[in-house]
């Protein structure tokens, strides 16, 4: 038992420090996981007595993702049919025979029984259960409307065409269906029902539809070699190298002056050159090709990473080319392998 106990207890560490390499970017906005689905079923009272004929409905709702597991949405469903048991029959006057208005929670079991990795899976199961508010429109047994608690039990299946849109197949039984003495989890007061309809995820402030998830082990292991770089740079002394060049009469010996890359910081979300980047660049021979490659820190949207980065390596360049120097290329690179980065690199053509 103790044996078991202790490779339980192993097992679990490792999970939890696989798992604590990842961190997942909390919503910017309260408008961020918000999505909206739509469907229409049909359903047949619970206890499958007469199945036929088949009520109808369509549903709308409206939800948001707390987190990459849990939700919460409003539904409302809208019901054409009249086929009930015991006192919850329908009006057979009208064409909108009852109406249902629940909030529900969900529970995404992919990501609850598996790992994360921002990304959605091309096919995932949920469980939905809440609570509601049905009206039957005059109603047959009564002889007027009424008004019932519900309560809504569901399994849904999602095909993700990508990580925006999933077509829903629900499977669902709707509780306590209009009875005389109360709520009770009855099958003559339920429905069972079957709903076909699509998922639409709106974009977030992060530029996905998603939650977003950083490898910190990753960015750790580059934001390291990047200073490792930096301070490789820096200690390293410029070094005297002779190159003979041929020509038609004599041979000469021209002497030029190597240096290590430059690597230059920038404020968070700024493109401007502080005294001590125009300092270290006025280090730079005037007489050597360089390219640069700017950089951008993972926070806001791709594009505007990958423009930040192109005007950093552009400044650089202007202030490069204003002293005569020959720059080859100016690249902005956006944010390479989500390493935390602002600095744009001088890398000296060989």
């Amino acid at each position: 038992m103790k044996k078991f106990l202790f490779t339980m207890a192993l097992l679990f560490s490792a999970f939890m420090t696989a798992n604590a390499q990842l961190a997942i970017e909390q919503p910017k906005t309260i408008f961020d996981n918000l999505y909206v689905g739509a469907s229409v079923g049909a359903a047949t009272p619970l206890q499958l007595s007469e199945i036929l004929p088949l009520n109808t409905f369509a549903e709308v709702r409206v939800g948001k993702e707390i987190t990459a597991t849990y939700a919460v949405e409003v539904n409302a469903r809208v019901m054409f049919g009249s086929h009930a048991s015991h006192d919850g029959r329908f009006s057979m006057h009208q064409w909108v025979r009852g109406t249902n208005l629940g909030v529900n929670g969900t529970v995404n079991f992919n990501n609850l029984f598996g790992r994360f990795d921002g990304t959605r899976d091309k096919f995932e199961v949920l469980g939905v259960v809440g609570l509601g508010w049905a009206h039957a429109f005059n109603n047959e047994f009564y002889g007027n409307d009424k008004n019932a608690l519900s309560v809504k039990t569901a399994v849904e299946g999602r095909y993700n065409f990508n990580d925006a849109l999933a077509l829903t197949l629900q499977p669902s039984i709707v509780w306590g269906n209009h009875g005389t003495d109360g709520f009770k989890f009855n099958s003559n007061r339920a429905q069972l029902g079957v709903a076909v309809g699509v998922v639409y995820h709106f974009k977030n402030a992060n530029g996905t539809h998603n939650f977003k998830v950083y490898d910190i082990a990753a960015m750790n292991d580059e934001t390291n070699r990047l200073r490792g770089a930096l301070e490789e740079c820096e200690g390293r002394a410029p070094q005297i190298v002779e190159k003979v060049v041929e020509k038609e009469v004599p041979t000469e010996v021209v002497k030029y002056i190597i240096v290590g890359n430059t690597t230059v910081s920038f404020e968070k979300g700024k493109a401007e050159l502080s005294s001590d980047a125009k300092e270290a660049l006025d280090k730079i021979p005037t007489d050597l090709t360089v390219k640069i490659e700017g950089t951008a820190s993972p926070e806001g949207s791709k594009a505007f990473n990958q423009k930040l980065s192109q005007e950093r390596a552009d400044v650089v360049k202007n202030y490069l080319t204003d002293k005569g120097m020959k720059v080859a290329s100016a690249e902005g690179l956006g944010v390479p392998n989500n390493a935390s980065q602002r600095v744009a690199i001088i890398k000296i053509v060989e």
